[in-house]
């Protein structure tokens, strides 16, 4: 006899399997609009001038797109005025233009600048200057940055599903060890509701960003370890791994306090070995690489659950594009190799660097269209 939890989760994954569904037949017939997605720019213009330049590309060749930034547009570069305007140019280009769609999403650092000049919250203006806005202040000036806060409530969301079925967000969706969001898909878009609500309501805006404060914080350790454990180490040499990492950022922040500094490491020695392999190995430290060890079922369950093909995220600086499965992937890349991510039915999933001369096709449409099929079968074999 089925339980009552065990009919949702058939429900569910019922669900999901009309959503993929209709994203292979749309893959199929090739329909689905262009989706352009960038990360955290902090105070950087370059990469927002090109995608503006694609946003007017496409005003003329009426080639349907959509935009989506996933937050922290300013502070610690010098180009904050500039992607503001930037920023206000491609949603003037939303509102004249059906066939082109921009959204932007508020990360952890909109909210301190909120926070610190509407609310006028000490702490948050602390965090915020001593993680660059400083930057934003002193470029601006006290009156213009407060003008941005305001502009940052009328004008950023909390979430968005593209017409790809990827749930985007700022920072991530925390998990249980078995997959289970620990907020739910409802939970989520309630709080997307009451922030769009708020906007000309200060004491509702500022509970309602409380409120989501997990969608704009959460760590790769709070939800990624979950699903990618494909770097196996033993136990002597993940404890070498976290002092190489734990030195490392005793270097980068001389005088951290010890607590602080064990907290960082804990959260960030896993994140730190993926994206430098090759500097652990020489360093001494041995794993070994299981692709088996990519927990799909565990992902199939939490993207059910969200109502999603796959979630896409900034606020994890990376080095590099960063995805499980060509389902989520991380965004946040502002070093090493910056760019943004496209979703194509042409072409599939692409990469187009700032350095490189040519865009790198990251999952071929035969590919994608093929992952999709095969976890249809999966959610079959389930219900």
């Amino acid at each position: 006899m089925k339980t009552k939890e065990t009919t949702n989760l058939d429900e569910i994954f019922k669900d999901k399997v009309k959503m993929l569904e209709g994203l292979a037949q749309s893959l199929e017939v090739k329909s689905l609009p262009q989706i352009i997605m960038f990360g955290d720019k902090h105070g950087q213009s370059r990469e927002l001038e090109r995608i503006l330049l694609v946003a007017k590309e496409a005003i003329t060749s009426e080639q349907p797109i959509t935009i989506i930034g996933h937050g922290d547009y300013f502070d610690r570069g010098d180009q904050n005025q500039r992607n503001w305007e930037i920023l206000q140019e491609l949603i003037d280009i939303d509102k004249q233009f059906s066939h082109i769609e921009v959204v932007l999403l508020m990360g952890n650092h909109d909210v301190w600048c909120v926070q610190a000049m509407l609310f006028k919250n000490k702490s948050a203006k602390e965090n915020w200057f001593l993680q660059g806005g400083k930057k934003v202040f002193d470029e601006l000036g006290r009156k213009k940055t407060k003008e941005l806060a305001f502009w940052i409530t009328q004008n950023l969301d909390l979430c968005y599903q593209d017409a790809w079925g990827f749930l985007h967000v700022h920072a991530g969706i925390p998990m249980d060890d078995l997959g289970n969001p620990t907020i739910s898909r409802e939970q989520l878009d309630e709080m997307h509701e009451d922030i769009q609500r708020a906007r000309d309501k200060p004491e509702l805006l500022e509970k309602a960003l409380e409120q989501s404060s997990e969608i704009f914080w959460v760590r790769e350790h709070e939800w990624l370890n979950h699903i990618d454990n494909r770097v196996q180490l033993d136990e002597e040499n993940k404890q070498k791994s976290i002092r190489i990492v734990s030195d490392s950022l005793k270097r980068q922040y001389p005088g951290m306090p010890e607590d602080v500094l064990a907290a960082q490491t804990e959260k960030l020695w896993k994140k730190i070995l993926q994206e430098n392999l090759e500097v652990f190995k020489q360093q001494g430290v041995k794993f070994n690489i299981q692709e088996n060890e990519l927990q799909i079922d565990v992902l199939d369950l939490f993207l059910a659950q969200l109502g999603a093909v796959g979630v896409i995220v900034g606020h994890s600086h990376r080095k590099k594009l960063y995805h499980i499965d060509g389902r989520i992937f991380i965004i946040d890349v502002d070093q090493g190799d910056p760019g943004h991510l496209i979703f194509n039915s042409q072409q599939g999933i692409v990469f187009d660097s700032l350095i490189r001369k040519s865009q790198e096709c990251v999952i071929g449409v035969d590919s994608f269209a093929q992952a999709v099929e095969q976890e249809i079968d999966r959610i079959r074999q389930i219900i």
